[in-house]
């Protein structure tokens, strides 16, 4: 890490004194590549000042558009790049509420770790593929010699027809109805037994209070009965002393 060197703040002003202007000089004069201007806050600004945050030229950053697939979220790749190096050197200070810009963090990683990256990127791209093809029923059946001879040919097909679902798996129209009919009946028992917790809950915390009244109900008669003794005791003791003194 570099020493910082003293700079006369005053030479800083002439130069720029907004924090736009400051972001500019660094990025463009500095060659700094720097992420967009919501996220380069002047924490940020100044530890890339004082050295304490890692930063990348601008001529060796590598674009990378990622697609937004599931695995692919800015919180899943700042994750996978801490599991590699510690990327946080490289970004400003975010919180999971409010991320990144996705195409700064994207350029990052991939001019760090581009062959990991690439990697993920082709993972993730391939479970969605995968993902789309059972879910949508478009899994092709078939030997290997026909499959081979499918992606092979060089025909384009000019003409209407459905021939080429012959080969996907069917599906059977009454299962499936009834499957989701299950899945209704199954929503439908989270909710009851949702509200019954609910209600059971509402319900103890009822009996929890009456209990406590009971329980400040009882010490106040006991407080009572303890005054009216206190009571009979000090007029007993008038009629002693009210005998005593006419004796």
């Amino acid at each position: 890490m570099e020493e910082e060197d003293i700079f006369n703040i005053n030479e800083l002003a002439a130069k720029c004194r907004s924090k736009y202007e400051l972001y500019h000089l660094i990025a463009t004069e500095g060659n700094i590549y720097l992420p967009v201007y919501r996220d380069a806050t002047q924490k940020y600004l100044r530890q890339i000042l004082l050295g304490k945050k890692k930063y990348l030229n601008n001529s060796e950053v590598k674009i990378r558009r990622v697609p937004q697939y599931k695995g692919l979220r800015v919180s899943d790749i700042v994750e996978f790049g801490n599991s590699i190096i510690n990327l946080t050197l490289y970004l400003p200070d975010f919180s999971y509420d409010r991320e990144l810009n996705r195409e700064c963090v994207c350029n990052v990683v991939n001019t760090l770790l581009p062959v990991e990256f690439a990697e993920l990127i082709t993972l993730k791209v391939k479970e969605r593929n995968e993902e789309v093809l059972r879910k949508q029923n478009l899994m092709l059946e078939a030997k290997p010699k026909f499959i081979k001879l499918f992606q092979e040919s060089k025909a384009i097909s000019l003409k209407k027809g459905k021939s080429h679902f012959l080969a996907r798996t069917p599906r059977n129209p009454k299962a499936l109805r009834e499957l989701d009919k299950l899945r209704k009946e199954n929503v439908h028992l989270k909710n009851k037994t949702e509200f019954l917790r609910i209600d059971c809950e509402k319900e103890e915390k009822k009996n929890e209070k009456l209990e406590h009244e009971k329980v400040k109900a009882e010490n106040y008669r006991l407080k009572l009965e303890k005054l009216a003794h206190l009571g009979d005791c000090l007029i007993t003791t008038e009629i002693l002393l009210g005998g005593w003194k006419n004796n």
